[in-house]
């Protein structure tokens, strides 16, 4: 574990973990005569060359360097397997989620940079989805013997505005609520429990893929049309708990946004053209999020969209975040390129504060079960007592009775 790790690890105040992830060339890029603009230099920083050509008369600019230079937690070249980037981004978050902390991974970029093939993969090449699941399954049955855990998971989307749970087939849109002790959440959404490996879960995402809105457009066959949120959800506690018993409460986040795009790009039209102008909408709400986080001013627009109302903790509030940039290398995309690695080393400069939930259980079984005896041994009094009284007292219910002696 590195020292961003392991810094990241530590409960407090922590930056998030920022990589950018670069693809290779498309053969239909290649084939449009498009060339690679983007470098990897030491596993953290990225060049990217501006490849605008300068005018001869344009003296402001003759001098003027075209590359540009970003420092990252951790960049990643087009060689990189998803495998290598898990380890090198997300893995350090799996025993803060048992432990009961809040954790985040996301990717953001355009469409067509390869967020989706990520998060997800594809059957020959596991995403981080699967991949981290896998090792939370594995790090809880490491657990010691007298730990219960009781792991659930929910599936939803955010398209057009509208929020949606993938696994339901009804597809009413669900409101999004701010609990004081949960944080943001879905009012409505099914929580799958009952959980015992990655593999349920992940029949679960394909069984939600299924459910998600994707579309062909100009830029990729199979464009994400919403933004994806996978929340796995991790409670804890001791068996062989005394008097006072806590129970960690850890959820992890992984989120497959759609990609900015540009209508002369996609040629989108009509339906599809709303869409991106949706998706584009709110990812300036993210922008914009991020923009006012990392310069600490007192108000941060996360209302501007539902994302970023779903995402407040994990930008800046309690949890652990890692934000992974994937860009495209072909000059072609060089905007979008540049406004992703502007955001992403923005957001090297958001700091969150993790803090574990715990909910504390009052008291030990036994202690439960004697104060149900002594509620039994009550009611069996008043219903002695009541007896006693006659016919006309035995029409009050034994409910009311007992609590108006109970609380009087």
């Amino acid at each position: 574990m590195g020292e961003e790790e392991e810094a990241a690890a530590k409960p407090g105040g922590h930056n998030i973990l920022v990589a950018v992830r670069c693809r290779a060339l498309l053969p239909q890029e290649r084939a449009a005569g498009g060339h690679a603009i983007i470098t990897i230099c030491n596993g953290t920083t990225v060049i990217l060359e501006d490849p605008h050509t300068t005018a001869a008369d344009d003296y402001l600019r003759l001098n003027k360097s075209k590359e540009r230079r970003y420092h990252f937690d951790q960049a990643l070249e087009e060689t990189a397997q998803n495998i290598e980037v898990y380890e090198r981004t997300t893995r350090f978050l799996i025993p803060s989620v048992i432990q009961g902390f809040n954790a985040t991974v996301f990717a953001y970029g355009a469409t067509s940079a390869g967020k989706t093939h990520t998060m997800l993969g594809y059957p020959g090449e596991p995403g981080i989805m699967l991949l981290t699941l896998r090792d939370l399954f594995s790090e809880v049955g490491n657990q010691k013997s007298n730990l219960h855990f009781e792991i659930k998971c929910s599936f939803l989307e955010v398209y057009n505005e509208n929020v949606r749970d993938l696994l339901r087939q009804d597809g009413d849109f669900l409101d999004i609520r701010e609990d004081p002790v949960k944080g943001m959440c879905v009012a409505g959404i099914s929580e799958v429990g009952g959980l015992e490996s990655a593999e349920e879960i992940m029949a679960l995402l394909h069984q939600g893929n299924k459910n998600r809105t994707t579309e062909a457009t100009g830029a990729n066959v199979t464009s994400s049309r919403s933004h994806a949120v996978l929340q796995v959800m991790v409670h804890q506690r001791d068996r062989t708990a005394d008097i006072v018993a806590h129970v960690n409460l850890g959820k992890l986040s992984m989120i497959d946004l759609a990609g900015s795009e540009r209508a002369s790009q996609t040629n989108n039209k009509g339906m599809r053209m709303i869409e991106g102008a949706n998706i584009n909408r709110s990812l300036l709400a993210l922008g914009n999020c991020i923009t006012a986080l990392s310069s600490a001013v007192a108000f941060v627009p996360y209302r501007d969209s539902k994302m970023t109302r779903l995402l407040k903790d994990s930008l800046g509030g309690n949890c652990r975040t890692v934000m992974i940039a994937n860009v495209s290398p072909c000059h072609i995309n060089y905007e979008d390129t540049h406004n992703t690695l502007k955001y992403a080393n923005r957001a090297k400069n958001i700091k969150t504060k993790s803090v574990r939930n715990v909910a504390q259980v009052n008291y030990h079984v036994s202690k439960y079960t004697e104060i149900i005896k002594d509620l039994r041994s009550e009611i069996q009094e008043l219903k002695a007592k009541l007896a006693e009284g006659g016919e006309g007292s035995l029409a009050v219910r034994e409910d009311e009775c007992w609590l108006g002696r109970r609380w009087r």
